[in-house]
Formats: structure tokens, sequence, C-alpha cells
């Protein structure tokens, strides 16, 4: 077993490798009493996967091969048992030497990614999961375990360097308007669609990832320890050559010491700039999104009234007619926009989701005034001294 413990229970790792294109499977096991059930799922993975069968099964003189569960197995499906002699691991070859090329990867990988020893199985399975992917001399063919195995080529262009910082993207319906959209993780697997990432202390499954191989600096994001002594020592060193420069700089100043002239030039800003006006625009954070989020704020009273002046006003307009709700007829949904006005009025408004109209009107549009007739017509009116009233609907 492991000194150290997998940080999910696993004490020990069982592998299985295919003779002929020595493409290996590897399961990280908290007891070796789940070596049968691991081999049971092995052996029908291979059936799955390629149609043939195993016929031979050679394994070292452990009880957790030789017991009677797995002579019923294999009586069940055709196979032979060939454990090697006691204390003789070297007519095991194959494993053996499997087994220690793995954990040697083990211990480089985890090095270079700076990795506490109980994330060993992720670890390996990243391991197994190179090794199934690169040439060996032990095949007979040029090619890949992975290409022997299933017959096609297998893909590299999701292979980034082990350790690597990953961005994990927050899907939105996880996160709020302020939330961080991504988080920050440690790139500790690969799977066929994507990749294993530890974040905090829990090792997640991902896709929409953004990988930086480099050796880079994140603002606002915890570094490694390393990393920031590395970066204070920068910093102590640069401030070092800093006072050298300066009191070499002042010795200079003191052989050297004249008076600077300045200008008592009063300087003013050119007058094109006297008509020119600065418009800033602001978001209210404040604002809800959604009914829920409204109903739920602490400023709810008003949003209540608000809602309640919107129906009241769809009613007294006759803007809709209740009927009986059509058969085979998809119905459209609406939500609530809300909004606060310069002037502390808090509006509410529903609005149909027309997006959600499968065989959409023509010639729909919003009647609203453009704005180059509006001042078409602001102009006509000083023109003829025309008097110009205002006014606001309030729930226009």
């Amino acid at each position: 077993p492991f000194d150290v413990q997998g940080f999910r229970g696993e004490n020990y790792f069982v592998s299985f490798i295919d003779g002929y294109s020595h493409i290996a499977q590897v399961y990280c096991i908290k007891h070796k009493s789940q070596v049968f059930s691991c081999f049971k799922s092995y052996c029908n993975y291979v059936t799955n996967q390629t149609g043939n069968k195993i016929r031979e099964v050679r394994c070292d003189n452990g009880t957790e091969y030789l017991n009677q569960n797995f002579y019923d197995f294999a009586c069940e499906k055709g196979f032979t048992i060939r454990p090697s002699p006691a204390y003789e691991h070297q007519l095991n070859g194959t494993a053996e030497r499997f087994n220690r090329t793995v954990l040697d990867k083990v211990r480089c990988l985890r090095k270079e990614a700076k990795l506490e020893k109980k994330y060993w199985p992720e670890i390996v399975m990243a391991a197994v999961y190179l090794c199934n992917r690169v040439i060996t001399s032990a095949t007979m063919e040029c090619k890949t375990p992975n290409e022997i195995f299933f017959g096609r080529k297998p893909s590299v262009e999701n292979l980034f360097l082990y350790g690597s910082k990953v961005f994990v993207h927050v899907p939105d319906e996880k996160r709020k308007t302020q939330d961080d959209k991504s988080k920050k993780g440690i790139l500790v697997g690969y799977t066929d669609l994507g990749y294993k990432v530890l974040i905090g202390e829990k090792v997640v499954e991902v896709r929409n990832v953004k990988i930086i191989e480099e050796d880079v600096v994140c603002i606002n994001v915890d570094d490694e320890q390393e990393n920031k002594e590395e970066i204070e020592s920068k910093a102590e060193n640069k401030s070092d050559k800093k006072k050298e420069e300066d009191e070499e700089n002042i010795e200079r100043d003191e052989e050297n010491k004249t008076t600077i002239r300045r200008s008592m030039r009063q300087r003013q800003p050119p007058q094109k700039f006297d008509d020119y006006v600065l418009y800033a625009g602001y978001c209210d954070i404040n604002v809800p999104e959604t009914y829920d989020q409204a109903i739920n704020s602490s400023e709810c009273k008003q949003w209540l009234q608000a809602m309640k002046n919107e129906m009241q006003s769809l009613k007294e307009t006759d803007t809709w007619t209740l009927i009986q709700k059509p058969e085979d007829e998809k119905i459209l949904e609406v939500k609530w926009i809300y909004k606060i006005k310069n002037n502390n009025t808090y509006k509410a408004r529903i609005v149909v989701r027309g997006f959600q109209q499968e065989n959409p009107l023509e010639d729909i549009y919003a009647p609203v005034a453009r704005m180059s007739n509006l001042k078409t017509l602001l102009s006509c009116m000083c023109e003829r001294n025309y008097f110009i009233h205002q006014m606001d609907v309030q729930t226009a």
C-alpha cells in the first residue's frame, strides 16, 4: 500500500495490462477485496469495446487473485489463471515493470505540479492516461497502445502541461451578479471529454476551462507559497538596487547642484473644449433581475407596488383579452423588467419573451420615435415659435 492514504480513502491501485497492445487500465481501491469487482468491470469493458474475450490471466501469488470467486468467474468466462510462484515477481514482468514505470511518473508529476501526496490516485490515473498515448518498445508495432487496442489514432490536442493553472468557468445558473465568472484550480488529470481540476480540496471534471501553462503571476489570485517567496525576493533585490542608485544620484547632485528654472506662465485649456460636455452612464446594482429577487429584496414593498400599477394599467387599457387555452399551441412566457428612475421612482414592466415564438410575424416593431425625427420636430417648433409642452405617461 501507499504510505499516505488517498484523499478519498484509497490505499492501493490495481492495474490490468493487455498482453499484445500493452494498454493499461487502473483502479484505485481502498481494500484488496475490491480487486475481484474491478476485474469483472475490466473484463466487461474489454469485451464490449473489442468484441474479444480474455483467454489467460497472469498474476502474482496474491490471495486477491487466488480465491474461489476468481476461480468461479474464470470457469464461467472460459479463461485460465496462471499465477507466478511465490517471491518470483520476474515471471510477472509485464505488470511489475509497468507499475514501476507508473510510480516513477507519479513522483515526477507530483513534484512538477507541487501537489500533496494524498492526491496520488489522480496522479496515477493521469500517468496511465499518458502511458497509453505514448509509443512503447514493448509492442510489435510502432504505434501507441491506445491505437493498437482501439484501431484508431488518439488525439493529443487536449494534453497540457501537468499541474498548470486552470480557470474553470462557473455556469450562469450557479453564480450571482457580482460573483466571479471562473474559479482557479490545478490540472490533475485528463478525460476524453474534458479535464480533472483540483479546486480547493475537491477534484472536479470540467470542460469549459482556460489553461495557462506559462509561469505567470495572476492578479488578485492566491498563488503558491513558493511563487510568493520568489516574487518577494525579486522585489527585495530591486529595492536594494534602487537604494544604491538613489545614493549615487544624491552624491552626484550635491557635486553638480544647480538651480532649476521653471516657467511661471499660467496654463489654460484650449477654447475648443469649452462647449464639450461629458456624459457618464451608470448601472444600479440594487435593481433586481428576476421576480424572486424583487420580492425577497429589502425594497420589496416598492417593487410590489410598481408591479401592481403595471397590472392595473394593462387592465384599464384592455391590453389583452382572456380566452381559453388553445390546443396544440405554445404559450409564450413573460418576464418582469425592473428599473429605478433618476427621481427615485420604482418602475416595473411586464414583457413577452418573443424569442420563444417559433413562427414570428413579419413587420413587428416597437413604435418608438427616432432621435433624428425628434430633433427635426423640435427644430421646426423653435423656428415657428411654438410652445412645447412636456408630459409623462406613467405606465408607457
